[in-house]
């Protein structure tokens, strides 16, 4: 921000697909052909499996099908892999909900028929599966205190096996013996929130997930909630925040009776489950589909769109080889503006294989520029939901290169931002202007906005600089207001004020998430220095760290901070604009956000910035797919430099 400039986010001119703001994408395409129901999906060597139902008019249905996928996009029926009408003597229908487990060399096929629940085994994943037991394993008796379906097999760390099942209102479970075909000791009963069927177990960093399906499958509701318990026996403690983490959204209705899969040696995980078919669905009509599934950084499910496909158009997927999923190599995303001049104040991309050397995207030319408001963008800042699945620019809507004059600008300004969004950081909507410091009295601007999503109230926290006279001294302060959609805002706040002369402007704040440090965030703000503080709370008490004086920098020299994690090497970026000698970025490292006296000049013979003049943007960490997603859309510029860091 050019001594309190702001930027403007950009019309998505250069979109293939210009989505209006609030127009509803078309669902996902469902993981597999015809109509199929309650998907088990597990991973099995170097290939995914899916065991789901095969849905018949009023759920009668007598065969089990797999299906095989390398790597979670592409599909193959593979064959039938049990017919209980010819393979068992006890039951002939209504064969639902099936799973399969792999131990010692053998794969163990759990599943549900005319109500009872039976186990069959194979030396491969794609069967054929032979009953075990020539008898039901579970038949609903005096001690169970639910009905005998929807089985799901669970191994712990320890070797001891487990087997749940439940319709009703509650889940039961047994002990498995080594054979997996035995159960052992008593039934456990275990009592979950609004529980209906579909329980599922999975361990994460020490902690047991369960999570299980709520209503009828009949119903649009159907919906799926979840938990945490420190035993695979409970008790489960429903969660506080987002309990329901899948449900109805558009088209896709019934959304449940789900599985997960974790990519083998990764932290990432995927859901399977199914929905009413689109179109002309119901209970009995059903379609499998696949979520991604993540976490925030406390541990928690965060809520699943139904509407939001797990992969994009030219995705890798989540191949495996050698046993494990790919590492996700990070890359990293610039968006920027270069200067006051007519193409200078839009909106430019650049991307990073390393944080070192940089390519400008589209030919060093602008990736979307502004045809609203002043129509002229600076200071981009690109936002990635927690899910992952939904991206923002928010931009200051200003443009000096019209001759207005930064007095102007500065006291007679726009106090409304610019947004865009996006599904894939390569699709962006029309833009829309968000007056959000118009309600502060005698406001000259709104400049330089940022947004952190906060893990505890669930939203965001939308921050900015805005001059505005209170107490007597007219100056920049930093406000803030609150949004889960980037539509609707709560009334503008005060949030940083300080007795300083200069005011304060261009904060940033990152989430450290290092168990090691002693905060939770830490924020960078121009206030005469480059000041660094830290907290535990968005809104909580925020102590001064430091500043960069001992770089021999101060708010004369930098402003517009960037922050962000390096992965490579685990150590912090902060980018500074030297906006005093319009030179563009300087990049400093560190390798403890938390002490500013450990910041140290990059040395300039790694950095390459790339072909154009970089001035106050944002940096975001991509993940391969979206590096080459980008990339496709508008290739990119080669570095300057040669030489790898």
């Amino acid at each position: 921000m050019q001594r309190f400039v702001s930027s403007t986010l950009a019309f998505a001119a250069c979109a293939l697909i210009c989505l209006q703001a609030g127009a509803q994408a078309p669902a996902p395409a469902p993981a597999l052909e015809g109509f199929t129901a309650d998907p088990s999906i597990r991973v099995f060597g170097d290939t995914y499996y899916l065991y789901p139902t095969s849905d018949k008019p009023n759920w009668m249905t007598t065969d089990f099908s797999v299906w095989s996928s390398k790597n979670l996009i592409e599909w193959k029926k593979e064959r039938m892999v049990l017919d209980v009408s010819r393979d068992l003597k006890w039951a002939n229908i209504k064969a639902w909900a099936p799973d399969a487990i792999e131990r010692g060399g053998t794969y163990y096929f759990y599943f549900s028929a005319d109500h009872k629940i039976g186990v069959a085994t194979a030396k491969s994943p794609l069967g054929p599966f032979v009953d075990a037991l020539g008898a039901p394993l579970l038949v609903r008796s005096d001690k169970m205190t639910t009905n005998t379906i929807d089985p799901y097999p669970f191994i712990d760390d320890d070797g001891q096996a487990y087997l749940y099942w439940g319709n009703g209102d509650e889940a039961n479970a047994y002990k498995l013996k080594p054979d997996m075909i035995t159960v052992e000791g008593e039934v456990h009963r275990i009592p979950m929130k609004d529980f209906r069927e579909g329980v599922v177990v999975f361990k994460r960093q020490g902690k047991y997930y369960f999570m299980w399906s709520i209503d009828d499958a009949r119903s649009p509701d159907y919906r799926v909630g979840w938990g945490t318990a420190d035993s695979p026996l409970g008790p489960v403690k429903a969660a506080t925040q987002n309990f329901i983490v899948l449900q109805k959204n558009g088209a896709a209705v019934g959304t449940a009776h789900h599985s997960v899969v974790q990519v083998p040696g990764t932290d990432r995980w995927y859901v399977a489950y199914h929905r009413h078919a689109i179109p002309d669905g119901n209970g009995y009509r059903r379609q499998t589909v696949l979520a991604k599934m993540s976490f925030d950084g406390d541990g928690n499910i965060l809520p699943m769109n139904p509407m939001q496909p797990a992969f994009q158009p030219g995705d890798a997927g989540e191949p495996i080889v050698g046993g494990k999923g790919q590492p996700d190599r990070p890359h990293y995303l610039l968006a920027h503006f270069t200067s006051e001049t007519t193409d200078g104040e839009q909106i430019y991309f650049a991307t990073s294989q390393d944080s070192y050397r940089w390519s400008d995207l589209n030919g060093s030319m602008p990736v979307l520029r502004s045809t609203l408001g002043e129509q002229g963008v600076r200071d981009p800042a690109i936002v990635r939901s927690p899910q992952g699945d939904k991206f923002w620019i928010l931009a200051t809507d200003l443009r000096i290169a019209n001759g207005k004059g930064w007095q102007a600008a500065m006291h007679k300004g726009s106090t409304k931002l610019m947004i865009w969004e996006s599904t894939n950081l390569v699709d962006w909507s029309a833009p829309r202007l968000v007056d959000v410091a118009g309600a502060i009295p005698d406001a000259g601007n709104a400049w330089a906005p940022e947004a952190i999503y906060d893990e505890r109230s669930g939203d965001y926290l939308v921050y900015w600089a805005t001059i505005s006279p209170a107490g007597g001294v007219t100056k920049p302060r930093i406000y803030y207001s609150r949004t889960r959609d980037f539509v609707s805002f709560t009334p503008a706040a005060l949030y940083i004020d300080r007795p300083c002369a200069d005011g304060l402007i261009d904060t940033q704040i990152v989430r450290v998430g290092d168990p090691r440090s002693r905060y939770r965030y830490v924020r960078a703000s121009g206030d005469g220095q480059l000041t660094l503080e830290g907290a535990n709370e968005l809104l909580g008490q925020w102590d001064i760290l430091g500043d960069l004086r001992p770089l021999g920098l101060t708010g004369k020299d930098v402003e517009g901070p960037i922050l962000f994690k390096m992965a490579q090497s685990g150590e912090w970026a902060m980018w500074v604009d030297q906006y005093a000698r319009k030179a563009g970025y300087l990049a400093l490292t560190s390798d403890d956000l938390s002490r500013p006296g450990r910041f140290r000049r990059a040395d300039p013979a790694r950095i390459d910035y790339g072909h154009s003049k970089k001035r106050h943007g944002s940096i975001l960490n991509i993940s391969s797919d979206e590096y080459r997603r980008v990339q496709a859309r508008w290739p990119a510029a080669a570095p300057n430099k040669a030489n790898q860091p």
